[in-house]
């Protein structure tokens, strides 16, 4: 092989790994909780603080992502921690929205499922979906833009309703993640986040620049 191509591939993973272990770091609360704490319906409400986390570095993620695909170098290291500091207020106050909205959906849903209330529970499932798909689109956008709460919410749900197959495609990554960690753990804790991250972003990034433009105008 080329070396110069070797070198583009093993720079290429060697940044995912290090992006992911970043991402990994901020989450840690997140990550001890799911070590060490069982996780049950009773026990759920536990894991809603380190939740809160969650959302400012999956906007660091997604902002660090696109600026490599935008601009195809990057300092990881520097970049993502700029990128979270930046973002963090306004990521946290609506992760707060988003995850206290997971947390009713899932818990809903596993009463349901208890109950045996199929119907109902497919009406859930549904919402549960949507609002995925809404959250990952306001990672990027609270990483992408400079917008106020209400800003973000309007862009959000025109956002949903316009760009609806890309969004799917970009919430259909997560499967490949959680198939990662059930068939090669030790590789999705690796890289498997950040390559994912990456790869919503592939599909994220031309609906962010397109509401940039219609948004602007």
């Amino acid at each position: 092989m080329n070396p110069l191509i070797l070198n583009k591939y093993l720079s290429f993973v060697g940044n995912l790994f290090l992006l992911n272990c970043l991402y990994l770091l901020v989450n840690l609360p997140m990550v001890l909780m799911i070590l060490f704490f069982p996780a049950s319906l009773a026990t759920l409400i536990f894991f809603l603080l380190p939740a809160l986390l969650i959302t400012p570095a999956t906007v660091a993620l997604f902002a660090t992502c696109g600026r490599w695909q935008r601009e195809k170098q990057i300092n990881v290291l520097k970049d993502f921690f700029h990128d979270y500091r930046q973002n963090f207020k306004l990521a946290f106050t609506y992760g707060m929205l988003a995850w206290g909205l997971f947390f009713i959906l899932i818990i809903d849903a596993l009463w349901l499922l208890n109950s045996k209330n199929f119907l109902l529970l497919i009406f859930i499932v549904i919402l549960l979906a949507l609002a995925i798909m809404m959250y990952l689109l306001q990672c990027g956008n609270i990483g992408r833009f400079t917008v106020n709460f209400k800003s973000l919410l309007r862009v959000g749900i025109y956002g949903v309703i316009r760009y609806f197959p890309k969004l799917f495609f970009s919430a259909s990554c997560l499967i490949i993640l959680l198939a990662i960690l059930a068939v090669a753990p030790a590789f999705g804790v690796a890289i498997g986040f950040s390559a994912v991250g990456y790869f919503i972003m592939t599909y994220l990034r031309p609906v962010l620049e397109k509401l940039e433009e219609e948004f602007i105008q």
